[in-house]
């Protein structure tokens, strides 16, 4: 008997002795990849496949890559609606590649009427709330044209409730076209009739109160000569009742009429209660105290509170202005004076939002020796101005400019002020920020020295022992050096050696800070330095 194998049957066997042999893990050779082959035609059709080589024919250049355009693709017998193209290639050898496919949808021409002539118009009416048909409603005056303006003036109102309305406006063409409604909302106010001024009346009255309003006639009076302008001393407000902190003070006056003045409210202050301030040395009459925050200004140059003659000031209760510091701690100082007694201290916290932002504030020496200063704002409110002030001892300030302020915004702002002629030495500088109602703060300080053709520098600062003075170039004749504490104190005097540097003992000195002054016959050169 004979076993006969067709094609079909050695294919299976084939396979079947692969699946035997799989556990062997018995190789199977892949043939390599055949050479890349020019693609030589390409053909398309739409939603049904005709078979290949059946389809519409593209033209082609040969090559291993093609690019195949829409514009070469024909849907003029498509009906309108989804469609898909399909897309394939065959190479050298014969072979197809896969089909694509794509979706796209034919839409039936539009015609579009052509732009008619612009026509005049000729009518306009409008009318509130409810339409009441074409040609119905209040007719406005019109003078032809292509293009026309209605002016609010000749809308009338005169029949409208108070509230809000909405008033309409249409046109129509000399073809009798209307135009589209334009819609626009107002609100309707009842008229308040404003009286005159009145002739001015003299001030009568007038109360204060402090942080919460009691309402009007409800404050503590103040005592009042009846004139058409008054003034009203600090004197007259009693703060003993207040607890310590920060307050706020609001006056308001009222005339012969009857009439209130608008509520005029004072800066921040800090009241100091129990502060028991020691007695002189030697009995005698304190006749003034002083006060200053944070850095002596010397004796007699800080805020003056005038004091009843007295020998002793114990729980002494006065009003202290610290409408000038910035939000943060800070150190309040206090002394009095028949002679100067010992100056107490005290720490405060303010809390209040400043009418600026102050991003940056510098100062740069220029080549002409000039001093560019530089700051930087955002959210600034009621900004009126910079003043711009300069001290030398960093206690005394003086103005030595002014530039203009951006009044409300919340953009950043950029200002600069030069200063032409700084004296040499420590230049101290500060902007002093004043609100449109008259209101103020200050900056904090920042500093350049200017220094002298002779380069004078010290180091090292701070110092322990040894100070090392450099005036560089040449010494002028009969130099002496001198120290100084912050009170200006004299504590030494050296002579200045024929040479540009020459070291200070200065170990025997408490720690903190001090002054060395250079004095020639010409000139005289300032600096500080630290002593640890």
């Amino acid at each position: 008997m004979k076993i006969l194998f067709t094609q079909k049957g050695i294919l299976l066997l084939s396979l079947l002795v692969v699946s035997a042999c799989s556990r062997a893990q018995a190789p199977f050779p892949l043939p390599p990849n055949g050479a890349v082959t020019n693609i030589v035609k390409a053909e398309y059709y739409f939603d049904t496949d005709p078979g290949f080589g059946k389809g519409t024919a593209l033209p082609v250049t040969p090559g291993t890559n093609i690019t195949i355009s829409n514009s070469v693709i024909g849907i003029t017998g498509l009906s309108g609606g989804v469609h898909h193209v399909y897309i394939r290639t065959e190479d050298a050898n014969g072979h197809w590649s896969l089909t694509n496919s794509q979706v796209l949808f034919i839409v039936s021409l539009v015609a579009f009427p052509a732009n008619p002539a612009p026509v005049n118009i000729v009518g306009a009416e409008y009318f509130f709330d409810a339409d009441p048909g074409f040609g119905k409603g209040t007719v406005l005056p019109v003078t032809a044209g292509t293009n026309i303006t209605i002016s609010n003036a000749v809308i009338n109102i005169t029949g409208l409730s108070t509230g809000i309305h909405h008033v309409f406006i249409r046109t129509h063409d000399a073809n009798g076209h209307w135009g589209l409604t334009n819609d626009q909302a107002l609100f309707i106010v009842s008229v308040v009739a404003l009286p005159a001024n009145a002739a001015l009346v003299n001030i009568t009255g007038a109360e204060y109160f402090f942080d919460t309003d009691p309402g009007l006639g409800k404050g503590t009076a103040l005592s009042v000569t009846p004139a058409i302008n008054i003034a009203i001393g600090n004197a007259a407000i009693n703060i003993t009742a207040l607890s310590t902190g920060i307050h706020r003070l609001y006056i308001r006056t009222r005339d012969a009429n009857g009439h209130w003045s608008l509520t005029n409210e004072k800066n921040l202050a800090i009241l100091v209660t129990s502060l028991i301030i020691p007695p002189n040395p030697t009995p005698g009459n304190i006749t003034m105290l002083e006060y200053f925050f944070d850095t002596d200004p010397g004796f007699g140059k800080g805020h003056i509170v005038t004091v009843t003659g007295s020998a002793n000031l114990v729980n002494f209760i006065f009003p202290v202005d610290v409408s000038s510091l910035s939000t943060g701690t800070h150190h309040l100082f206090v002394r009095t004076f028949d002679t100067w007694s010992a100056t107490s201290v005290m720490s405060l916290s303010v809390s209040t939002a400043l009418p600026i932002t102050l991003v940056s504030f510098s100062a740069k020496i220029q080549p002409d020796n000039s001093v560019l200063l530089n700051w930087e704002t955002t959210n600034e409110t009621n900004n009126k101005y910079f003043g711009v002030e300069r001290s030398e001892d960093g206690s005394d300030f003086t103005q030595i400019g002014e530039v203009k302020g951006s009044g409300t915004t919340g953009l950043v702002q950029d200002y600069s002020f030069n200063d032409p002629n700084p004296p040499l030495g420590m230049n101290y500088y500060r902007l002093r920020q004043v609100d449109i109602d008259g209101h103020f703060t200050f900056s904090p300080v920042v500093a350049v020295q200017i220094q002298s053709s002779i380069a004078f520098r010290i180091l090292p600062n701070p110092v322990h022992d040894l100070l090392t003075v450099n005036i560089g170039g040449v010494p002028e004749d009969g130099g002496l050096f001198r120290i100084m504490d912050m009170s200006g104190k004299l504590l030494m005097e050296v002579n200045a050696m024929p040479n540009n540097t020459q070291q200070i003992d200065v170990s025997k000195f408490p720690s903190g800070p001090y002054i060395l002054q250079y004095l020639t016959i010409k000139h005289t050169y300032t600096t500080r330095f630290l002593k640890f």
